[in-house]
């Protein structure tokens, strides 16, 4: 059985599975960083930050095999929300849960009042480029920059 939920506390299962995620979301060799228990626990008590899961029972337990986040930005034109760490795990894939999840996620955002939802992803994405066309999701003409700081 395949389910939704929005994380409202942190627990060491769900971030071992989250752990095991996040580096399908990296485009290169290189293995991100862990992240920790505590990390996780402030991630979840940001009152602008939801972070969505998909779980699957599995081996007696449900495991995280999808996750996103969609975070509100207060600007001065008005609330917008923005998705992020869109992953579903590799084993899951062409099923409807990348779908299912961007779904939710949009709706939360929504229901929130948010005037829309913004969603980056790497152009070598190819089937979640379709996936976004499909449902709608327009491409929008903006350069998106960035600075990277030394890992600490």
């Amino acid at each position: 059985m395949i389910k939704t939920e929005i994380l409202k506390r942190a627990t060491k299962e769900d971030l071992a599975d989250i752990n095991r995620l996040v580096p399908q979301l990296a485009l290169t060799k290189k293995r991100p960083a862990r992240l920790g228990f505590g990390q996780f626990k402030k991630i979840l008590s940001q009152d602008n930050f939801r972070f969505i899961a998909v779980r699957r029972k599995e081996k007696g337990r449900n495991k995280i095999v999808a996750f996103g986040t969609v975070h509100w930005v207060y600007l001065a034109s008005g609330l917008g929300a923005e998705t992020g760490d869109l992953v579903v795990d590799e084993k899951y894939r062409a099923l409807g849960l990348g779908r299912l999840l961007l779904d939710k996620m949009i709706d939360l955002a929504e229901k929130s009042g948010a005037r829309h939802v913004s969603l980056r992803t790497n152009p070598k994405r190819k089937d979640a480029l379709k996936m976004y066309d499909a449902m709608g999701l327009k491409k929008w003409k903006t350069n998106f920059y960035r600075i990277n700081f030394p890992q600490k």
